[in-house]
């Protein structure tokens, strides 16, 4: 029986006020992108500048927000876009932004393979070409079951 692979895509299009934030992440953190990371944020950047895009530059806030749903799905067991509204909404409230997106990973080991996937999938790839998005936040992080999971936040602002 062959490995489950799992891709979920979640777009979310709007304005939030009054909105308490859900996550306690410090926007002073400087992230410490892993080579697994640098590789895929390369990846991706290097995937959009083939389809004549500008390349994103990362956010430490995103960045720590999808290290953040990592650990949740870990945590579950299982990949998911749980939370998601939450997330745009904490960034609503520090970043002026006009759309975010979110694309996850699960199992993947290398990111060519990744970056492919995403690309072979319409819904994935609406968002890796999406010419708006012009900031994104990225984590990779293994499982103790050894399995990779990836959150990539994309937003405009």
């Amino acid at each position: 029986m062959g490995c489950r692979i799992f891709f979920w895509i979640m777009s979310l299009f709007g304005c939030y006020d009054n909105v308490e934030p859900v996550h306690a992440v410090s926007l002073q953190s400087k992230i410490e992108y892993t080579a697994k990371e640098k590789e895929l944020i390369n990846e991706i950047n290097e995937y959009r500048r083939q389809n004549f895009l500008q390349e994103c530059s990362t956010d430490n806030y995103l960045s720590s927000l999808a290290y953040e749903h990592n650990l949740y799905m870990i945590s579950q067991g299982k990949p998911s876009h749980d939370n998601f509204n939450e997330r745009v909404a904490d960034i609503g409230l520090i970043m002026n932004i006009k759309t975010a997106a979110e694309i996850i990973s699960y199992g993947f080991m290398t990111t060519e393979v990744i970056v492919n996937k995403w690309s072979k999938s319409e819904s994935h790839r609406k968002v890796l070409e999406n010419p708006s998005f012009n900031c994104m936040g990225l984590a990779a992080t293994f499982g103790a079951n050894g399995r990779l999971y990836v959150t990539n936040i994309y937003i405009k602002q």
